[in-house]
């Protein structure tokens, strides 16, 4: 499933922890739910956390301020199988 952010968020990067700010319109995939072990420690200081990819890269964030500014996107719908019978 994917998610689209709708509102500036705020992630850090699992690779070097930087924190960077994801635009409205960002793809965002790969999405989980983990609990986080640097409880205390900057952005991951909540106590669960989203974990997810743009374009190939991991990051994070808390996932009150993911589904804050987040929102579902819907796949388009498949083609018919017989179009115009």
């Amino acid at each position: 499933m994917l998610r689209e952010v709708i509102d500036t968020l705020q992630v850090q990067t699992c690779r070097d922890r930087s924190v960077i700010a994801l635009e409205p319109g960002t793809l965002l995939s790969r999405c989980r739910i983990v609990r986080s072990a640097n409880i205390g420690a900057g952005l991951d200081s909540a106590v669960y956390v989203m974990a997810f990819a743009v374009s190939d890269r991991d990051y994070t964030c808390p996932l009150v301020r993911f589904l804050a500014r987040t929102q579902t996107v819907e796949p388009a719908p498949a083609a018919e199988a017989n179009p115009g019978r």
